[in-house]
């Protein structure tokens, strides 16, 4: 009888994989709290960082929106994983986004689409 943890994992290859994490490192790092203030970081705030455009709060916001509307299908085993990267140069957004299953060309095709409109809005209030 083979012994499961609610899927195929068995638990001799559970215990094989968390030998194998501890074997390449033994002192795990220090837990340290992120706080989701609302800030923009600036230079010498950390070190060296650049003044972001979004704070925190709002760029995890925005990660949460467009996993939501990339989600077009209402099953729990087909995941989406949206990730941004902003840019200072050039300056700039970067959307990332993964699937596990299906076709990631038409939530592609979608997202430019609405990342197009939004950037046609900002330009427009940016101008006003």
């Amino acid at each position: 009888m083979r012994a499961t943890l609610g899927s195929d994992v068995d638990r001799k290859r559970l215990a094989e994989n968390i030998t194998l994490l501890w074997m390449l490192d033994k002192e795990p790092g220090k837990v340290e709290e992120n706080s989701a203030q609302e800030r923009r970081f600036t230079v010498g705030s950390k070190g060296h960082e650049p003044l972001r455009q979004l704070t925190f709060i709002r760029e995890r916001d925005l990660v949460d929106h467009l996993a939501f509307i990339s989600a077009f299908r209402d099953d729990a085993d087909k995941v989406i994983a949206v990730c941004v990267e902003e840019h200072q140069n050039p300056e700039g957004l970067i959307i990332r986004i993964a699937m596990n299953t299906g076709e990631l060309e038409p939530v592609k095709k979608g997202l430019s689409t609405i990342v197009a409109l939004l950037e046609q809005v900002a330009t427009r209030r940016s101008r006003s």
